[in-house]
């Protein structure tokens, strides 16, 4: 269930969080799997609206999970290339169980 308000562009998840993180987390696979780099990159687009140098403006992340794992979340599942780093991460420094279990 999301709760949107006309004034912001940003609706919050009040049910489905972990549906949508599983999606997510999916979606950053498949791209990480594809060959073709044009279909990377629209499957990208799925996860986050990219940023503009020129504008100033940065990455728009589809998915914002709490704030303790966000970075973790953005950096290691929706970033190109995070989900190899990921596999390779020594999992005795990781801040919390939800940043253990992905």
């Amino acid at each position: 269930m999301l709760i949107k308000q006309e004034s912001v562009l940003d609706s919050k998840v009040v049910d489905g969080q972990q549906r949508l993180t599983t999606l997510t987390v999916l979606l950053s696979a498949l791209r990480e799997t594809v060959e073709d780099p044009e279909l990377a990159g629209d499957l990208t687009h799925f996860l986050y609206a990219k940023g503009n140098k020129a504008l100033g403006t940065s990455n728009r992340y589809r998915l914002l999970v709490r704030d303790r794992d966000r970075e973790f979340f953005q950096t290691y599942v929706q970033s190109p290339g995070g989900l190899a780093k990921l596999v390779g991460l020594d999992h005795t420094w990781v801040e919390s169980i939800s940043q253990e279990n992905l």
